[in-house]
């Protein structure tokens, strides 16, 4: 199938599309994951907290007679 050659500026405007939307999608990925760090961030430290206190208890468990 023969497809006939573009003209300059119908390719310079299909690279201007193409990069706005790229940027466009890119600013929405940052976005996303500024969003969602936050919230791994806060449940790798609930979880951290949460072994963090059942080491501890165990060690005082095995350490001290109730």
């Amino acid at each position: 199938m023969y497809v006939p050659p573009k003209g300059f500026f119908t390719r310079v405007f299909e690279a201007a599309i193409l990069f706005a939307i790229s940027a466009w999608l890119i600013k929405k990925g940052i976005c996303f994951l500024s969003d969602v760090r936050v919230q791994i961030i806060l449940g790798i430290a609930v979880f951290l907290a949460i072994k963090a206190i059942r080491v501890f208890r165990k060690h005082y468990k095995d350490t001290h007679e109730l």
